[in-house]
């Protein structure tokens, strides 16, 4: 299951600031519906973060209204958080299957000798 964030308030003020100054366009209704859900899964966060990083000056607006910096940092921050847990989710998989089959190749080495 895709787990769910909350979106922090002045990111939603910031995105109704921003709809009011831009009713139309580009990024009104991605706007529209974070205003409107005010949770994110981990899916609609990184669409957000992959059109963040083709902002130029013709789609700043866009920009503004997913919630600007502000919205960058929180995903960036929750993003990385969860990455981190994965490859520490991974490592301590790999070690456990890394002891539990040296225990094994040992008890058999020793089964072998007797």
């Amino acid at each position: 299951m895709d787990e769910r964030h909350e979106i922090h308030k002045d990111i939603l003020q910031h995105i109704s600031n921003e709809l009011i100054k831009h009713p139309t366009g580009d990024g009104v209704r991605r706007a529209k519906f974070i205003l409107r859900n005010k949770i994110l899964t981990k899916k609609d966060l990184e669409r957000i973060k992959h059109d963040f990083k083709a902002v130029t000056d013709e789609n700043r607006i866009a920009y503004e209204l997913a919630g600007g910096d502000m919205m960058m940092i929180v995903i960036n921050k929750i993003l990385n958080s969860e990455t981190a847990n994965n490859e520490l989710s991974k490592e301590v998989r790999q070690d456990s299957n890394v002891n539990v089959n040296s225990a094994l190749h040992a008890q058999q080495n020793i089964n072998l000798r007797k």
